[in-house]
């Protein structure tokens, strides 16, 4: 009797550590599942988003490289379209972009508008060398395509931190 009067308590105690460790890890198991599938949720969402702008970027680039061939008014309309479905995309994502992303955006942004002003002026204007001069400085600044190649680098290397593959 003396040994049921001991081990009664440590057995009721055994007993209530288990329910209560079985309910802590039940609880602790759902939220953690819970929590996967909305992190794996947005953060394919960010994959898609990431894709589709670089997707979109690369169609404007090209465009804009051929233009400077075939500078008539229906494919100047079309890269605009491009261009501002590439800005509305990048507006409406914009929750997912770092700063760095965002500033470089804002860059691009006003680069090329630069550049189709200075098309439209030298489409515009009579021959002149200033004309010219602004036409070939836009041409160059296409053909380098930095802002173009700035903004992809800093894109592949955001998807490839958050997927932890190293550059």
């Amino acid at each position: 009797m003396d040994i049921i009067a001991i081990a009664a308590p440590a057995i009721l105690t055994l007993l209530g550590n288990f329910l209560f460790y079985t309910w802590v890890k039940k609880r602790v198991d759902s939220n953690i599942e819970k929590f996967k599938i909305t992190y794996s949720g947005v953060f394919k969402e960010k994959i898609d988003v990431y894709k589709s702008l670089l997707g979109q970027l690369h169609d404007l680039k090209l465009k804009v490289n051929q233009y400077q061939y075939h500078p008539e008014q229906s494919f100047q309309r079309a890269i605009m379209e491009d261009f501002n479905a590439v800005v509305r995309s990048y507006s409406v994502n914009k929750p997912f972009f770092s700063d760095a992303i965002h500033s470089l955006f804002k860059e691009f942004t006003v680069e090329l508008r630069s550049v189709f002003e200075a098309f439209a002026t030298a489409e515009r204007a009579p021959r002149s060398v200033e004309a010219d001069k602004g036409y070939w400085d836009a041409v160059n600044k296409l053909r380098k395509g930095e802002i173009f190649v700035a903004i992809e680098d800093k894109l592949v290397a955001e998807i490839r931190a958050d997927l932890q593959i190293p550059l």
